[in-house]
């Protein structure tokens, strides 16, 4: 991530960007979830704390491993959908 803009989302999908966009925030003294929105690729136990908390679309974990287990279980082939789902937070 090169720069930030005053105004403008950003949608990170690895923590290297993330940390980059919040120190160019800090650098410009943009505040996040006001100033500027960041919007981050699938939850970790970090994304719940830094900065006042990060936004996350992400896949539900929870579901994808019973999924995983059943066809383990079961080795029949089927075709699953892993609910993807929102959580906003301070960034956005």
């Amino acid at each position: 991530m090169d720069s930030i803009r005053k105004g403008q989302a950003y949608f990170v999908i690895d923590d290297s960007d993330l940390v980059d966009a919040i120190e160019l925030a800090r650098e410009k003294r943009l505040k996040l979830g006001k100033d500027i929105g960041i919007l981050a690729y699938n939850e970790t136990a970090l994304r719940k704390v830094i900065a006042d908390g990060i936004t996350v679309v992400s896949t539900d974990f929870k579901e994808m491993g019973r999924l995983a287990a059943k066809h383990v279980v079961d080795p029949s082939r089927s075709s699953d959908i892993v609910p993807t789902k929102m959580i906003r937070r301070a960034s956005l």
